[in-house]
């Protein structure tokens, strides 16, 4: 059961949105981080709509994995 389990999305190409869009579904607490910035991540950001995600953006810091239950490379 993934419901409220923290879960982090390294990468917001196509396999991170969809991991995104399912995990959220089964009501787990979803992060979302990309190396790159968010001007180069536009598209991307628009195809997760209104998806109660936390975007982190331009890195990948540590702290991610502060209390994260599973982590998708």
């Amino acid at each position: 059961e993934w419901s409220g389990r923290n879960i982090v999305i390294l990468g917001l190409a196509r396999q991170g949105s969809a991991l995104a869009r399912y995990f959220v579904g089964l009501g787990a607490r979803v992060t979302v981080s990309d190396a790159a910035p968010a001007e180069r991540l536009e598209r991307e950001i628009a195809h997760l709509g209104d998806l109660p995600v936390t975007l982190a953006l331009g890195g990948h810091p540590l702290t991610l994995l502060d209390g994260c239950d599973l982590l998708c490379l």
